[in-house]
């Protein structure tokens, strides 16, 4: 039986552990995620909740940390400071692993649910009860061009699944092969060919170049990068790291849509 862990990390300030951030405050998104209902539905199924803290202020954190329990009372939080990124993924890593997980669930704390959730959660069970090993949340098929043309199957009549795989994502810049939009991964899978050992061991800094890295160990081992019709997360890049960020006023203008309410930054 497959065992689900999910991993959310926020992070604060500036300098030379978090090198590309603008050191904005980023607890506003916390607020609204814990607003996101169909996102809090699902994280409140899993048997492990991780949310994590990089470079905070500790009892910052666990202010933060104290509030999120309060809607997802499994949670169990981590407050990680002076080391770099990467450092925070071995970690997390290797407490799901601990913790007897099989299958992570990956979602940033700017990431916020925006499909149907009924789709969704047919998804979620046929993950569940079927042998697949990685689905992208973010992406939909008609985002990219395969490489191939790609078997598909048919959870029902409005839920389809492409096989899709690294390449096809490679196959279409700026897409990277591998990102950190929000996935469901075998935990295996992640650790072996894609943030495996060599990376996270290796002298990389800035949380672009792990990126980087990632989208290329991806794209070496062929990853499947499965997919659907349908696009269930979208990342509002209010705040954060530079070359991440867009539109920050059509990001704060998405998110005051979605909630009905004005978006601080600090």
């Amino acid at each position: 039986m497959k065992k689900f862990g999910s991993i959310t990390q926020t992070y604060d300030r500036k300098g030379e552990w978090s090198p590309d951030s603008d050191g904005k405050d980023r607890s506003f998104l916390i607020n609204y995620q814990l607003q996101d209902t169909t996102q809090v539905k699902f994280r409140q199924s899993m048997d492990v909740h991780l949310y994590t803290f990089h470079n905070v202020e500790l009892t910052k954190a666990k202010s933060i940390a104290s509030k999120i329990k309060e809607v997802i009372p499994k949670t169990q939080s981590f407050c990680y400071n002076d080391m770099l990124f990467k450092e925070t993924v071995k970690r997390n890593l290797l407490y799901l692993k601990e913790q007897g997980v099989t299958d992570v669930v990956w979602i940033q704390d700017d990431d916020f649910f925006v499909g149907r959730e009924d789709l969704f959660f047919n998804l979620i069970e046929y993950y569940k009860n079927n042998n697949l090993s990685h689905v992208n949340l973010f992406f939909k098929y008609t985002d990219f061009k395969p490489v191939q043309e790609r078997k598909i199957r048919k959870i029902n009549d409005d839920l389809l699944l492409y096989e899709s795989r690294a390449a096809d994502f490679h196959n279409t810049p700026p897409l990277f092969a591998m990102d950190n939009s929000p996935f469901i991964c075998n935990l295996e899978l992640l650790c072996t060919a894609i943030y495996n050992k060599e990376i996270l061991d290796a002298n990389i800094i800035r949380a672009y170049d792990l990126e980087h890295a990632i989208r290329f160990n991806s794209l070496h081992n062929d990853i499947a990068r499965f997919t659907t019709n349908h696009s269930f997360f979208e990342t509002f890049n209010v705040v954060g790291l530079g070359g991440s960020l867009g539109n920050s006023e059509k990001s704060s203008k998405r998110l005051q849509e979605k909630f009905g309410k004005q978006v601080f930054i600090q």
